[in-house]
């Protein structure tokens, strides 16, 4: 559905590689189907959530260096110093992350 949005929305679709477009959904589809149908996927997607947790404590003991109390539960959720900094730090490890790997994945296919 998303994909023929795009294709409708799009300027230029002639500039859209339409094989490209079908092997990723193609792979999506199979991601999806081994992650939450499988006993093996459901593992290894236990495994990454328990990543993502990891790094978003990290995310939060940064944030309570930084900004002392205002950060604590106990001061009542306050959006500014408890959930802004953590999306802000798993973006810009995102980014790190994609610059760090990326250009290799996109080089391979030229």
């Amino acid at each position: 559905m998303l994909l023929a949005v795009a294709i409708f929305f799009s300027e230029n679709r002639q500039a859209i590689h339409r094989s490209g477009a079908v092997k990723t959904l193609l792979l999506q589809i199979a991601i999806a189907i081994f992650a939450l149908v499988t006993p093996i996927g459901t593992t290894v997607l236990n495994v990454m959530k328990q990543g993502v947790e990891k790094g978003i404590d990290y995310g939060r003991v940064g944030i309570e260096y930084v900004f002392g109390t205002l950060a604590l539960a106990e001061n009542g959720f306050i959006l500014a110093f408890q959930v802004f900094p953590i999306i802000i730090f798993i973006a810009a490890l995102f980014s790190v992350l994609f610059y760090q790997f990326c250009p290799l994945a996109l080089a391979s296919d030229h």
